[in-house]
């Protein structure tokens, strides 16, 4: 990264293929985030065991496909936020490099991944989430989740702000709530997922 060009301009074409990562120990850390970057494969990962932050940022990123990876052991008594955050370029979004241009995410295909958490990990209602964000000016857009598995969540999907949303085919097993969205929400397409136990 140069810290330097905005929008989708400081990396393409990269795949990510059957990587395991983990990091038990510290409070905060993200596994793996990107950034200011386009045309990115994510696949066959393994994502486990941190206590905060995430698992996975794409933050400003346009072309995104995340397939069939799983994500489980995550958070703590005190902590955590969404295993999977979708996110636009801002100071406070992601510390690590700019510029911090407000660029939001694009053409984001989660599918075929499982998330599996603990949902009484802490007393927080709206902690652990599979997938989200937690700020109205996040806004990723054209942004597709189907045929992926959650179980045992405080949300599955958690999102502060999103546009032209298709949620499908998922499956949601005993999380306490299923999908949860408020803010700026528009143009959300939710059909054909099953929420079995007591998701709601």
């Amino acid at each position: 990264h140069d810290n330097v060009t905005g929008g989708y301009g400081q990396a393409n074409n990269i795949t990510i293929k059957r990587f395991e990562l983990y990091a038990p120990t510290p409070a905060r850390v993200t596994l793996m985030g990107f950034a200011h970057a386009k045309d990115i494969v994510i696949e066959e990962c393994v994502f486990h065991d941190i206590q905060d932050w995430h698992f996975l940022e794409i933050n400003a990123c346009q072309n995104v496909y995340i397939s069939k990876c799983i994500f489980y052991n995550y958070g703590s008594l005190a902590a955590g936020t969404e295993m999977l955050q979708l996110d636009n370029a801002r100071k406070d979004a992601f510390p690590w490099f700019g510029p911090n241009d407000n660029t939001v995410c694009d053409n984001i295909i989660i599918e075929k991944c499982r998330f599996i958490g603990n949902r009484y990990i802490n007393n927080d209602l709206f902690r652990p989430v599979a997938i989200g964000n937690h700020d109205i000016t996040a806004k990723p857009q054209n942004v597709t989740i189907r045929e992926c598995h959650f179980e045992d969540l405080r949300i599955a999907f958690k999102f502060e702000s999103g546009v032209n949303f298709v949620i499908s085919d998922n499956t949601v097993v005993d999380c306490s709530c299923a999908i949860y969205g408020r803010g700026y929400i528009k143009s959300w397409c939710i059909s054909n997922n099953r929420f079995i136990g007591d998701s709601g």
